[in-house]
Order: C-alpha cells, then structure tokens, then sequence
C-alpha cells in the first residue's frame, strides 16, 4: 500500500496505532523477548534459494557461482534419512548463503521434457521450506494445497511428490500404481492470486502434470462450510493438506513502518493496524482448518501454518478446532464408525536430523513449533508457525485403552505439554 505524508492529524492516528501494536505484542511475548524479536523483524527478510529439480542441474548452479553451498548441510542431512517412513522421502534441495546476500532473479532454463523451459530457482524463506517439508508427502500421495497462491510451498510439494521426473533424475518414469494416484490440487480463492498461482506454476513444473491431470489450480473459498464439496476428491479424498493460511503478517506491517519513518512518512500498514483484525483473521484461519479436516482421510495429516507471531493466530486457531471437532463428532453420534478426533504430531518423530533442523530452527509451542527471526542459532528465518495434526477415529469407551479415557478427556494431546 502506499506510504502517507505524515500530516499532523495522521501522525497522531498513526502514533496510537503504533503504541497499540507494541503494547499488544509486549503482553504477548514479554518487554525483553518483543524488544529482540522487533529488531529481528525490522531487518530485511533473509532468503534462501529453493532449486527446481525440474530444471537441468548444469545450466541451474552457474547462477549461484561458487560461494553457496548448493545443497544446505541441514537439508542435506534429512534428506538422507529414512527413519520411521514407510517409503523414501525425497526433500528439496536449496541454497543458503552465510550472509543476507540476495540471489539471482529466477532464469529460464531447460527441462527434462523436450522444448519445455522452467524457471531455475524461487527465493523464498528457509522456514517455508521446513514447514512444508514437515508434511513429508512422497509418491502415491494426493495433496491439497488449500491456500497456495504465490505458490512456493506448492512447487517444494510438487518436488517431494514427483522425483522420477527431475531432469537429472535416473529414476524410472514408467507409470506405477503410486505415480498414477499421486496428485496436487492447489487452490486460491482470489481472482488476481490464483492467476498468478497458476502462470508459476506453469512456470516451474513439467506440462504432463497438468495435462495428466495430477496437478490442478482450482479456485473455491476454503473458509465457507461447504467448500470440502467443492474440491476435486471431495470429503475425505486426500491424503496429506498444507494449509498456509492467511494472517496478520506481522513482518510485513513492521518493515513497512521502518521504511516509511525513515522517509518521514506513514505507512498504511501500520497506521490501520488493529487488535480486531487478528480476532478477525483467527476465525476464519478456524474456518479454513475445518475444512482442510473434512478434507482428509482419517488417518490423513495437516500441516497448518502462518507467518504470524499472535498466539490467537496460531495456538489458538488449533484450540479453537480442537473444540470445534467436538462439535462436529455430535453431529455424527448416530454415525460412530465417521467419528474423529484430532491428534497433535511430533514433527519427524523419532528422527535425529530432522528433530535437529528443528531445534536449530524453531521453538515449541503449545501445539506446534514457531521459526523466528531472533533464534539463538542466528539463522534469522521466519516467522513462521507450524502445527502437524492427524485426524484420526475417535475411540468410544468400549475401544477404551488404559489411557484412552483420560486421552478423550483431553480429547488431544500436544507433545509439546506434559499429559
């Protein structure tokens, strides 16, 4: 938005929305934490380079030149690992820079289908990455991307889901009973980012996708109670939902304040900044996890995430379902057999490399786990908030375990709070 010459009315608007916005995120994080984690947002966001494997390696690493490391030791590292999965996960491969120095403009280069050029690379933060890593799709997987405009979690999904197409790739690409299921229907709601949605991913994916039908870009308004009707495998059609939803973007408000201060002006962002919109967002960020929930199988996960640092963004919007499912399970109670409940994952359970990405990372949550610019580790990724559930049955007294009595009372419980 615009930045405003800062009048002497405005200036004052815009100074009690500022001291809003501080004292609001003071009680949310402590005076010392919101002080130190301010400074991180104030800088620009660091970026890493996401590699499209669909692109011819020799022409995609001379754009980076010699002083990247074309394969991140963390990544590296996780994508070697085969802990606990039922069948290879293939993890994306990126470039990070030890400074904050920017990459290339993505280049068209060639592809592994004859005459088809892709783009080489899509900068994007390292926390993205992770989160949609998180959900760990591999091959036979439908996936839903509920929210996916401008379409970088999309493009690391995409990757994970189809490594037999790679350009370089030595894997068989003979059509097998996973490849012929795997699927990725990304979706966008708005008019102007589902267009620009489709022409990137157009941009970075090989056209059989989209001609087999296994990709698709659909547009339908995942917050309305009937959208799951909407989507092309219907209630319960998918395997695995990433649902980036829309938040306050706390980062983005604050580096459009910085920049517009030293300019001596007012930015938008900040000055129509309003505690009401969090509120706002939260219900329909619930809303839209409602449906990603009756989206997937039982048994199925999702990934839930935001770039926000509000708890009621975050946490909250998982408290808050968590009581919805509720709702939901009375709605079926003559229906035993399609009741479900909502269990919290352990992000790469039981897996070294990945639980250590995580840690050097991110910090738990109540639910979920939360990158920020200000970790000790120094990477100055994020922020970015990430919460892995399951939707599972819902064992009635008669199904009852030991513990199963006091897991219904809770209805759920996060790895991250003692039981």
């Amino acid at each position: 938005m615009p930045n405003i010459k800062a009048t002497k009315a405005l200036q004052k608007r815009a100074d009690a929305a500022f001291e809003t916005f501080h004292r609001s995120y003071t009680t949310t994080w402590g005076e010392d934490r919101w002080r130190s984690l301010f400074a991180a947002l104030s800088l620009p966001t660091r970026y890493c380079a996401l590699v499209n494997r669909f692109a011819t390696q020799a022409e995609v690493q001379p754009l980076f030149g010699n002083e990247s490391d074309h394969s991140a030791p963390d990544m590296r590292a996780l994508s070697t690992s085969t802990t606990s999965y039922e069948k290879t996960v293939t993890f994306p491969l990126v470039v990070q820079s030890p400074s904050r120095q920017s990459y290339p403009v993505p280049q068209q280069v060639s592809s592994g289908e004859a005459g088809k050029l892709v783009l080489s690379h899509w900068n994007m933060d390292l926390a993205s990455v992770l989160a949609a890593c998180v959900l760990q799709v591999r091959p036979g997987d439908r996936v839903l991307d509920l929210c996916a405009a401008p379409g970088g979690k999309s493009i690391v999904l995409a990757q994970m889901l189809w490594p037999e197409g790679y350009a370089d790739s030595t894997r068989s690409s003979e059509s097998t009973s996973d490849t012929l299921s795997t699927c990725l229907h990304s979706n966008e709601s708005d008019h102007a980012r589902h267009k620009r949605l489709l022409a990137n991913m157009q941009s970075y994916l090989p056209s059989k996708l989209f001609a087999n039908g296994a990709v698709k870009i659909v547009r339908i308004d995942g917050s309305d109670k009937s959208a799951v009707h909407e989507l092309p495998l219907g209630s319960g059609g998918y395997d695995k939902v990433l649902l980036d939803a829309p938040c306050s973007s706390e980062r983005h408000v604050i580096q459009a304040h910085v920049k517009a201060a030293s300019a001596g002006q007012i930015a938008d962002e900040m000055a129509n900044w309003k505690a009401s919109h969090t509120k706002s967002l939260a219900k329909t960020q619930a809303a839209l996890l409602m449906t990603a929930l009756k989206a997937v199988k039982l048994g199925g996960k999702i990934l839930y995430a935001t770039c926000s640092i509000s708890h009621e963004e975050n946490d909250d919007v998982i408290e808050r379902t968590i009581e919805a499912a509720k709702r939901e399970r009375k709605k079926s109670f003559d229906s035993p057999q399609s009741a479900w409940r909502i269990k919290v994952d352990s992000p790469f359970e039981g897996d070294a490399s990945g639980n250590y990405l995580l840690e050097s990372m991110s910090e738990a949550t109540k639910y979920g786990r939360i990158a920020l610019p200000d970790h000790p580790a120094e990477g100055h990724w994020g922020p970015l908030y990430f919460c892995s559930i399951q939707k599972v049955p819902y064992k009635d007294k008669t199904e009852a375990t030991p513990n199963a009595k006091a897991e219904q009372s809770r209805d759920q419980v996060s790895p991250n709070v003692p039981a």
